[in-house]
């Protein structure tokens, strides 16, 4: 294992709302979150475990629990452990895998044209419209249940999108967009097949942990750039984090270069998606 002792990451698959034919919420409707404080150097033998219920679990490989990170699916569990990280003074980073800014096109522009991709790997296939617009208006109340609940326990609370050493401290909770679709998608491993959104969770705060905390991840991951031009983006954007907090997030002007991911993207005031992939 390989990473920061004083750094954990968190990311919450936010899933989407599954609905049988009289419109019913259906019990297939998942929000998954992963806790990791470590790489690992494969994902051969990598098992995710239940715990009581499906509300909590863990993914774990080696003897002797070599590796182990804790997952679930209750999110007043997950406000809990990200609260106790940060009172116990770890940096705590947390992720979420839905569309977390959105390009403002000028009204000029024919109704065709109003929604670009926000990065060449979106072309085609631009996330933000399709599921994952669904995810982002469910990112907002979940978002709401945490982090202003969370920063209310522990004043002064900061929030930023930056991943500079000078704006990440150990009062500070470090805002960032999981991108686990398309191409990033990883094949899950058998012992982790039931536990799907918990691994897209796993794998989001992996690449995040990979650029930023030294995390370990398989010799097969390669990082590349999602966004390998920061000055090509030079429209106007809506920042979710923004609408949840309510324009309270501490960002630069402009670009700053974040690294973000393995497979990764670097960062617009809103920060643009980690991902991993696989090659």
């Amino acid at each position: 294992m390989i990473g920061h002792t004083d750094i954990v990451v968190y990311t919450l698959d936010i899933g989407v709302y599954n609905t049988g034919a009289a419109g019913q919420v259906l019990a297939t409707t998942t929000a998954a979150w992963c806790r990791l404080e470590s790489g690992v150097a494969t994902f051969d033998g990598l098992q995710h475990e239940r715990g009581e219920g499906r509300d909590i679990g863990r993914f774990a490989a080696g003897a002797g629990d070599e590796f182990t990170c804790k997952c679930g699916r209750n999110i007043a569990r997950l406000r809990s452990e990200v609260l106790a990280d940060l009172q116990a003074g770890r940096k705590v980073a947390m992720g979420f895998e839905a569309p977390m800014w959105l390009p403002i096109a000028e009204v000029e522009q024919p109704n065709h044209c109003l929604f670009p991709p926000r990065f060449p790997a979106e072309r085609g296939r631009e996330w933000y419209l399709q599921s994952g617009a669904a995810a982002t208006v469910k990112a907002i109340p979940l978002g709401k249940g945490i982090i202003p609940h969370v920063a209310q326990a522990v004043p002064p609370l900061c929030t930023t999108t930056q991943v500079a050493a000078e704006s990440w401290h150990s009062n500070t909770l470090l805002l960032f967009e999981g991108y686990v679709a398309g191409d990033y998608k990883v094949d899950v491993p058998p012992g982790c097949v039931h536990a799907p959104n918990e691994w897209d969770a796993f794998l989001a705060a992996l690449a995040w942990g990979a650029r930023h905390a030294g995390f370990e991840t398989p010799d097969a991951y390669e990082p590349r750039s999602l966004y390998p031009d920061p000055a090509g983006w030079q429209g106007d954007s809506l920042s979710v984090w923004d609408v949840i907090w309510g324009h309270g997030i501490a960002r630069s002007s402009g670009w700053t270069q974040s690294n973000s991911g393995c497979a990764c993207s670097s960062c617009i005031e809103w920060a643009l998606p980690t991902a991993c992939r696989m090659f």
